[in-house]
């Protein structure tokens, strides 16, 4: 079976946005992905853009996800396509559900207050 994940490091595209990380979700095994996610910068501000498979029609905006600045990394649930792992420079590691919203359900953030470090899922 083929795996579906991608990796990109500051990719630009026409519209003046940079593509920081890309990666896909995956259902009950690899060849079953859902979802492709695209952690952004540009166009307003950052954002993990959400984007159905096969279609790649954008299904959610996770508008922030890191105070101003785009994921550092994002991990998928790979059991829970709906589900993903993002951390930021702001030392910040959150858990969203898709199916609850676009507000993270969980936020677990590393060192004192203010103080954080990068963190990495």
């Amino acid at each position: 079976m083929d795996t579906y994940h991608v990796a990109a490091q500051q990719q630009s595209s026409t519209k003046g946005a940079y593509v920081t990380n890309l990666t896909c979700g995956s259902g009950v095994d690899e060849a079953s992905a859902e979802f492709l996610f695209a952690s952004v910068l540009g166009r307003g501000g950052a954002a993990i853009e959400v984007f159905s498979l096969p279609e790649l029609q954008r299904a959610h905006v996770l508008k922030d996800p890191h105070s101003d600045k785009p994921a550092a990394d994002l991990a998928p649930l790979w059991r829970s396509p709906a589900c993903l792992l993002s951390c930021g420079e702001d030392g910040a590691v959150k858990l969203w559900d898709l199916r609850a919203g676009t507000t993270a359900q969980r936020a677990f953030k590393a060192g004192a207050a203010g103080g954080g470090f990068p963190a990495s899922v």
